[in-house]
């Protein structure tokens, strides 16, 4: 389930953010990324994301690969696989295909397991995403959201439990 030699690959041509660094903004690249110092704000890769040892992300991830040594707070889109290896922290929400936790990693948070079949370019969809525009989320008939059946439901489930 946890492949240590995930980590052990080389990042090719990697976007580096050197210890003792802090940045804040978007950071979108076709090359792998790695983070040794501080970063606020959003990154998006085709490839590989190391958080390292040292390294504290806060904000929105988007990536084929995550590697998490140091710390992230936020959100992250992994359209492949998550690595969070001993004395990592990750508190946020996870979408990913596949997940590994190595003992003495911390997560607190949520976990949506994407299916390997259904697993979507989310790089292409998040970038999809951005360009559209917004649309109004209210919609024409709010009845239309919650089946009557599951109303019933919850109304019996009330009136029992009181």
């Amino acid at each position: 389930m946890f492949k240590k030699t995930e980590s052990d690959q080389p990042l090719t041509d990697p976007t580096k953010i050197n210890q003792d660094t802090s940045v804040e903004g978007e950071i979108v690249s076709k090359n792998d990324i790695r983070l040794d110092g501080n970063f606020t704000g959003k990154m998006t890769t085709q490839k590989k994301i190391v958080i390292g040892k040292t390294g504290f992300f806060s904000g929105k991830i988007i990536c084929k690969n995550l590697v998490v040594e140091g710390v992230i707070k936020g959100e992250a889109t992994v359209s492949n696989s998550t690595n969070l290896f001993e004395n990592s922290s990750f508190n946020g929400i996870l979408s990913t295909q596949k997940i590994g936790v190595e003992e003495g990693a911390i997560f607190d948070g949520n976990c949506i397991t994407l299916e390997e079949s259904k697993a979507p370019d989310l790089i292409r969809g998040a970038k999809m995403k951005e360009e559209s525009q917004s649309f109004n989320a209210t919609p024409k008939n709010p009845d239309s959201i919650i089946p009557k059946e599951l109303e019933a439901e919850e109304v019996d489930e009330n009136i029992t439990e009181n």
